[in-house]
């Protein structure tokens, strides 16, 4: 799991719906209160690093951040225990 910011990306849709295609990818969500961040899935086995800077550079979007996210055994169990 990873955290992206891309800028300069005019229409967001559409670099959500890229985003989505890439074979690498397994889900995409943007981050709530920001209209340039999402966290990005890929699939097992699989990091999407390289497809999303290639991406990136195939659109001249300027990637600012694509930092790893680690999910903490505890931060698995709160989410699985609250709805």
């Amino acid at each position: 799991i990873i955290r992206i910011q891309v800028c300069d990306a005019k229409d967001r849709d559409k670099l959500i719906e890229k985003l989505k295609e890439l074979n690498s990818v397994q889900m995409v969500d943007p981050v709530h209160d920001t209209t340039d961040s999402f966290i990005i899935q890929s699939k097992e086995g699989q990091s999407s690093k390289k497809d999303i800077f290639h991406l990136c550079v195939k659109n001249k979007w300027v990637l600012t951040e694509m930092t790893p996210i680690e999910t903490k055994l505890e931060d698995i169990f709160r989410e699985l225990t609250t709805d």
